[in-house]
């Protein structure tokens, strides 16, 4: 069985591959550990400097696996209420090593509302590419000859399958206070042509909507966040592709704890689109780490092996921010 779904998915990557790539974003369990992928309005959220890094591995129990890693450094000019970023992304699919990769850098501005409230716009510009090594490519008929011993001449010619280097921009905004935010992000608005096979494929835009309220917020009396309980939610749309995550945290002094919904009961268009993600973390201060673990509603989950995934984070400066410097988004 794990063999025979192992040669349905690699032809499946094949078959895409070769005529035109459908595939989705990568995308991240932990996405505001990731906050540069999420928003560009999300860089200098935290009121100083900061390098983030992120490694997903999903389907571990396949030979070709699905590896996704990216590294960000971003940081803010309270002078003149302005974050800058910058962003690396690599994402290797399946035994035929199908990659996406991009490098952007980011720009956010604060304009104060009231004493409450601030609003962040947010701009991305971007280098992103597309490539696959088709030297990777098993067929029927190698198959066959290695099983009889004869070698590993193919007569199946390798259609021509080159790379394609593109530019792209983003923009997005985030209305946030002390304990709330609303974000939204529009990715892709050149919509690049991202086909491998010299055809006509523009890289869908994507749509993304994010929220999330402190409910509950205990402080020492050194002013310092001892507990607190907090919602979030991120919804996406990409082509025919919607996406809805419901999440809860939990953090006791350095302990941080979680668990996402993932999926739109109402609206999934097959069966075993939902999953379930456990996420816990440490925060010291300047340092949070966090792993998570994606559980998928669906038979696959005992032959994929799920999806793993790991969060770094490095903050420079820990001293006090002013009240409407540093967005509330949870770090996991």
């Amino acid at each position: 069985m794990k063999f025979e779904l192992k040669i349905i998915v690699s032809l499946i990557i094949i078959l895409i591959s070769i005529n035109k790539l459908k595939a989705q974003d990568p995308q991240y369990s932990q996405f505001y550990a990731s906050p540069l992928y999420l928003s560009p309005s999300l860089a200098g959220a935290t009121g100083t400097s900061r390098i983030a890094y992120n490694f997903r591995d999903q389907w571990p129990a396949f030979a070709g696996t699905f590896i996704t890693s990216s590294v960000s450094f971003d940081t803010y000019f309270p002078q003149y209420r302005s974050g800058v970023g910058v962003l690396f992304m690599g994402d290797f699919s399946g035994s035929s090593y199908m990659s996406q990769y991009l490098a952007g850098l980011q720009y956010s501005f604060d304009i104060p509302l009231n004493t409450e409230f601030s609003i962040r716009p947010g701009l991305g510009a971007y280098y992103i590419g597309r490539g696959i090594m088709s030297s990777n490519f098993i067929f029927g008929d190698q198959l066959t000859t290695q099983l009889i011993g004869g070698g590993n001449g193919t007569s199946v010619q390798i259609p021509p399958i080159g790379s394609t280097h593109k530019a792209d921009i983003s923009a997005s905004a985030v209305l946030f206070s002390r304990d709330l935010w609303f974000g939204f992000t529009a990715d892709h608005l050149l919509m690049p042509n991202v086909s491998l096979a010299g055809l006509r494929d523009p890289l869908p835009m994507k749509f993304t909507a994010f929220a999330g309220v402190v409910l509950y917020n205990r402080i020492t009396l050194r002013k310092e966040r001892e507990q607190n309980l907090t919602l979030a939610a991120n919804f996406k749309h990409q082509g025919n592709a919607n996406q809805l995550d419901l999440g809860v945290y939990w953090r006791y002094r350095q302990l941080l704890v979680g668990s996402w919904y993932r999926g739109i009961p109402l609206f999934k268009k097959y069966a075993g689109s939902d999953a379930i993600v456990l996420t816990m973390g440490l925060q010291t201060g300047k340092f949070n780490i966090g792993y998570s673990y994606d559980i998928t509603f669906s038979d696959l989950i005992s032959e994929t092996g799920g999806a793993h995934e790991v969060s770094l984070t490095f903050i420079f400066d820990i001293k006090p921010r002013k009240k409407l410097e540093a967005i509330p988004c949870p770090n996991f």
